[in-house]
């Protein structure tokens, strides 16, 4: 994911997109040491979950790996936050993954 993936960073949470040839959304959450001690890092997997959810529920998201990882900020926000940030920043890496393959079509031409 990392190598493969469009990274796009928000103030909260980094989110990785990949696209795949499958028409299922799956979705993994990460949160380091870097967020706080235990209770703060699952409250932001939890956060993430909720964003992933409301990522699924959305319209036009299919065939996509998406990696969302918590950043610092991340444990003090509420869940209408994080999911106003993650389908932001879904449209910044969809959007950039478009153009990555329309660039990469052209060079190939």
């Amino acid at each position: 994911m990392y190598k493969t993936g469009t990274a796009v960073r928000g103030s909260l949470i980094v989110l990785i997109l990949r696209g795949t040839e499958l028409d299922a959304v799956r979705c993994a959450v990460v949160a380091s040491r870097r967020v706080g001690n235990a209770v703060k890092r699952n409250r932001c997997k939890r956060l993430l979950r909720e964003g992933c959810r409301a990522l699924r529920a959305g319209e036009g998201v299919r065939g996509v790996d998406l990696l969302l990882i918590a950043r610092a900020a991340c444990a003090g926000a509420h869940v209408n936050e994080v999911r106003a940030e993650a389908a932001d920043l879904y449209k910044k890496a969809a959007a950039a993954m478009v153009n990555g393959r329309q660039q990469t079509e052209r060079a190939e031409e």
